[in-house]
């Protein structure tokens, strides 16, 4: 919904679509990967056949797809299918949640919403790593903090620094099924009106929000 918003607004400007982008993006990627981070068990080891065919496979396969899909387009278009297949197997390679200035060579194309496989792939590893380490806060901050600065910069492939960036979401779930916050809100509920107030917020002050891209 909030994606159809985005492009309504590109062909006429509307209150209602704007209101939409921002109470959806205020929350929807940061709670995906809270909520992905609450189900995560740091304590086993990464199991790394598990992460690489749920998440990088999936990619893999979802790119395929969208490489058929553009030559029929192209086929049917009577498009030149190489140059297609050039500028779009390019944007499967890279993994860009968006089209960048910053990349390591010229992308042409993004590969959009798949973006979050890669990211999450990336967090999950390094979420795995920092919770064996001492003061595995400390690390997940300067994951972010280096996520965030590096990508004024240049743009990585594969999605490695929304994954660094995704790691704080990943560790604000898992800090919360550790400190049991379910139980903690029903014992004081007065909570969920401050988490009410700050989201309210966070949606009127909104300016954007692009985890993709670490914006």
């Amino acid at each position: 919904m909030s994606h159809s918003a985005i492009e309504a607004q590109s062909v006429v400007p509307s209150h209602i679509a704007k209101l939409i982008v921002s109470v959806c993006f205020s929350f929807h990627m940061p709670l995906f990967f809270i909520l992905s981070g609450y189900f995560m068990h740091s304590e086993r080891d990464f199991r790394w056949t598990k992460e690489a065919k749920q998440l990088l496979c999936t990619y893999l396969l979802t790119g395929a797809a969208v490489l058929l899909g553009v030559t029929c387009v192209s086929t049917i278009n009577h498009g030149n299918r190489r140059e297609v297949l050039h500028q779009w197997g390019g944007a499967v390679f890279y993994g860009s949640g968006d089209i960048s200035g910053l990349t390591l060579w010229p992308v042409q194309l993004r590969i959009g919403a798949i973006w979050f496989l890669l990211a999450l792939f990336w967090a999950h590893l390094l979420l795995h790593i920092f919770a064996r380490l001492p003061y595995t806060p400390v690390w997940v901050v300067l994951s972010l903090a280096i996520g965030y600065v590096s990508a004024r910069h240049v743009w990585l492939p594969w999605s490695f620094q929304a994954g660094m960036c995704a790691v704080a979401f990943l560790y604000i779930g898992y800090s919360a099924k550790q400190v049991n916050l379910i139980d903690l809100m029903e014992r004081f509920p007065w909570l969920w009106g401050i988490a009410a107030v700050i989201w309210l917020v966070s949606i009127i002050w909104f300016d954007g929000l692009s985890m993709a891209m670490n914006n």
